[in-house]
């Protein structure tokens, strides 16, 4: 890593996920920034806020906003982004999104946004169902059932009948008190995770 060399560029990319209720809102910020440059040290800055449903993760609200940008003509596509409006944020979300944004159909900064938005929704649903857990709430086996369903196939981890499906099956609940999750052989091989 160089460290000592020059700095050409930084992009930064935030998504902050709120509880509201059956619902969770996402707010996602990127920037482009070029600390080199005296009149144009930020390039980009433009924020995607999704309202997602917990029931089907179906995006209900989509809007868009471009703060800075390099071209007057760039917020025109900002509307554009409602079209995330009723997708669902579970299997094919990627798919759509490259359907209808990528290219001259959208714009690939805001693409970017939405792109990383879904997988922050599901952290949060992780973390709503752990904080209620620590308010004495344990996870219904109805919502395990959808954690299991909307993680299968997203990561080796949650390959079909892979450690999270085995973790899950042995007791193991997402969001738990042991960070990082004991392996599924541990798991397997104790009275009570």
């Amino acid at each position: 890593m160089s460290e000592s060399a020059p700095l050409l560029h930084r992009r930064s990319i935030e998504v902050n996920c709120y509880d509201e209720g059956d619902y969770v809102r996402t707010v996602g910020r990127l920037r482009d920034e070029r600390p080199w440059h005296e009149h144009v040290p930020v390039l980009h800055d433009m924020e995607l806020s999704l309202r997602v449903r917990l029931a089907d993760m179906i995006i209900e609200t989509a809007d868009a906003v471009m703060h800075l940008f390099p071209h007057e003509e760039c917020p025109f596509i900002e509307p554009k982004f409602r079209e995330l409006e009723g997708l669902s944020i579970t299997r094919g979300f990627s798919r759509s999104l490259r359907e209808l944004f990528t290219g001259v159909s959208g714009c690939q900064h805001l693409h970017e946004l939405a792109r990383v938005s879904g997988p922050a929704v599901f952290q949060a649903t992780t973390s709503k169902r752990a904080h209620a857990r620590e308010a004495g709430q344990p996870p219904s086996t109805d919502q395990l059932r959808r954690v299991a369903a909307g993680m299968s196939g997203t990561c080796h981890v949650w390959a079909p009948d892979g450690y999270g499906e085995k973790k899950l099956a042995a007791g193991w609940r997402p969001g738990g008190p042991t960070y990082p999750a004991p392996s599924a052989d541990k798991l397997l091989n104790q009275p009570n995770p």
